[in-house]
């Protein structure tokens, strides 16, 4: 039995500013993990595991929001993959940078059905142009850590 299969059409002729998916599809067979043999805990997270990370990301966020706004040293506060939950700043540029992003390829894709062409570089050109402020936001809290773990 496969799980998924999903494939991107080559060419599409759709309505505004939606989504559709190919009629044809290329399949993989995936090797299936045993899970009669193979303790499904040590393949799967536990309801109770995901509870924990959750917690835990919310404490580290609200450690961090502390350390801030008394602008305490921040070298005991680990913020990997939490730093967009900090500031209500950070997380309205997150959301606001990523509609743009989709915005922009959803336009591109407008331009192009109108003209009767699809050209996928120019999407990826259209995406990369309007994510490179997260790239280089991601560029820079990894130069950040890097430095970090130099330094311990």
């Amino acid at each position: 039995m496969t799980d998924l299969i999903v494939d991107f059409p080559a060419r599409r002729s759709a309505p505004k500013k939606t989504v559709h998916f190919c009629n044809t599809s290329e399949m993989r067979i995936v090797k299936r993990i045993d899970a009669a043999r193979t303790d499904a805990s040590a393949i799967w997270y536990t309801g109770n595991e995901y509870k924990a990370m959750r917690a835990a990301n919310e404490d580290a966020v609200r450690l961090a929001r502390r350390a801030l706004a008394s602008k305490t040293n921040m070298d005991t506060v680990n913020l990997n993959g939490i730093e967009k939950f900090l500031t209500r700043d950070i997380i309205e540029w997150t959301k606001e940078s990523r509609f743009r992003c989709i915005n922009a390829v959803l336009d591109e894709q407008d331009l192009q059905d109108s003209a009767g062409m699809y050209d996928a570089d120019r999407f990826a050109s259209v995406a990369r142009h309007h994510s490179k402020s997260a790239a280089k936001k991601a560029i820079t809290i990894g130069q950040l850590q890097a430095r970090a773990a130099r330094i311990k």
